[in-house]
């Protein structure tokens, strides 16, 4: 079966400043593929995640993610999960009261009732191995670990066909570190959906990315497959 292609990326610059971050990047990008973008410090990886993600305008060139144009960045928010290197999560809420605040821009669930949409967040907060306990517990209290599931699932809440994470790995213990490569896994197998992921750490990432896109400077310097499956 032949994948689509959920990002295309033509000759794409970004400024910050009067600075480039991105200087002609050009990609495609199908489905089930984890892609790893790596690069010295100040590459352009987390501005080109935040290009795709809808969070950072672009000088020129063209694209489209999930067949929404590059500029139309409002939209491709609304589709694209995206999570940061710092997650974004409201320390004085618990993590269902997180997930009811997230699922209200979700188009999809503003018809549910509140009991049901309860009962969806239930569903993403079990998948994620939430204990129950944790459904009353402020965020301000939840390990590294856990405040990274949360974070995963205020994207999941949403379906996402395509997720970014910005150096997902860092900070997290073994145990944390082997649950979110579980994640990543389960998430494209089986499934037409893509993870593109952002990492300085080889020894974590290149067990489970099945492509290797480097940035330095801006530029790609290189875009490898490998074979992991």
């Amino acid at each position: 079966m032949v994948k689509e292609s959920l990002i295309k990326l033509n000759n794409i610059v970004a400024f910050r400043g009067k600075y480039p971050v991105l200087s002609g990047v050009s990609a495609q990008i199908v489905q089930q593929e984890r892609v790893w973008i790596s690069g010295p410090n100040g590459a352009g990886k987390t501005s080109l995640l935040k290009v795709i993600a809808g969070l950072f305008a672009v000088t020129s060139g063209s694209g489209e993610v999930l067949n929404e144009d590059i500029r139309n960045y409002f939209l491709i928010r609304e589709k694209v999960g995206y999570i940061g290197h710092r997650p974004l999560i409201y320390n004085d809420l618990t993590p269902m009261e997180n997930l009811q605040y997230f699922a209200r821009s979700v188009k999809e669930l503003k018809h549910l009732s509140k009991k049901n949409l309860n009962l969806k967040i239930k569903e993403v907060l079990s998948e994620l191995n939430f204990q129950d306990r944790l459904h009353d517990t402020k965020s301000s209290g939840l390990s590294e670990g856990q405040r990274k599931k949360l974070s995963i699932a205020t994207v999941m809440i949403k379906q996402p066909q395509l997720i970014l994470m910005d150096e997902p790995h860092g900070g997290l213990d073994k145990s944390s570190r082997e649950f979110l490569d579980g994640f990543i896994l389960k998430f494209t197998h089986n499934t037409f959906n893509t993870i593109i992921f952002t990492s300085h750490e080889d020894q974590c990432a290149a067990p489970i990315a099945t492509r290797n896109i480097s940035l330095k400077g801006g530029f790609v310097v290189s875009d490898v497959y490998s074979d992991v499956s």
